[in-house]
């Protein structure tokens, strides 16, 4: 059987030139989303011809992903909705993917300070004026609570799709680095990076981050937690 390929990328700020024309050149197997896409259109439409030649794709949503109801709707109200990998483990492609979306805001929690909420129901219960749909306010949708790395913390995986940054990054937070120690990962894989990078945690972990716009294709994933392999080394690329 032979190895599946695999394409993660950054946030796609509602450019899709590095998807389509990774696709056009050679189309992964699996196609890895990190968050702000900024649909203008539902996931299925924009990736219509990826998903005709039996494409798979997980996500997981960033900030701006909720700056809208079409943004919104676009990305978790349409056919791909169930494809979200936020909170959960995902196996595909023969590797263990969980997911950490949305972003951490002030007005609910900013790790290594006191959280102002520790869970939805909690948020809901205070301000009930503030239901959108029914539910959480639309800017929350896309919105890190205690209760999600909480959730995390008590799985396995083997790469963490985050769309904030662990603490190798300028604007990363610990508490990443933590949740990716707790689930038994060998890499971090992440969005909204100024410039593509690769370092090591300091538990060890391996951290990728991907810049807006950019792919990377990793070459000789090996399974079930071993180290993933240098793309320079092996022929996988950072994107256009």
């Amino acid at each position: 059987m032979r190895e599946e390929n695999i394409a993660v990328f950054g946030s796609m700020q509602g450019g899709w030139e590095a998807f389509h024309q990774l696709c056009a050149d050679s189309a992964p197997d699996l196609a890895v989303f990190t968050g702000d896409l900024c649909l203008e259109q539902p996931l299925e439409l924009e990736l219509a011809d990826f998903l005709a030649e039996g494409g798979k794709v997980l996500w997981v949503p960033g900030g701006q992903d909720t700056a809208t109801p079409e943004r919104y709707d676009n990305l978790f109200g349409g056919a791909l909705g169930a494809s979200n990998l936020s909170g959960r483990v995902v196996e595909a492609s023969g590797v263990r993917w969980a997911g950490l979306g949305g972003v951490f805001r002030s007005d609910i929690w900013l790790p290594g300070t006191a959280s102002t909420f520790e869970s939805r129901a909690l948020w809901l219960a205070t301000n009930p004026e503030t239901r959108w749909r029914g539910g959480m306010p639309l800017e929350h949708r896309a919105t890190v609570f205690p209760e999600d790395t909480d959730a995390l913390a008590a799985l396995q995986a083997d790469v963490l799709v985050s769309h904030e940054a662990p603490s190798s990054h300028a604007n990363g937070w610990r508490i990443v680095d933590a949740v990716a120690e707790a689930m038994g990962v060998h890499t971090v894989v992440h969005g909204g990076a100024q410039e593509a990078y690769q370092a090591t945690l300091p538990n060890g972990i391996r951290v990728v981050g991907i810049a807006d716009g950019a792919l990377w294709a990793p070459v000789g994933l090996e399974r079930r937690g071993a180290q993933w392999l240098n793309p320079a080394a092996t022929g996988g690329a950072y994107g256009r």
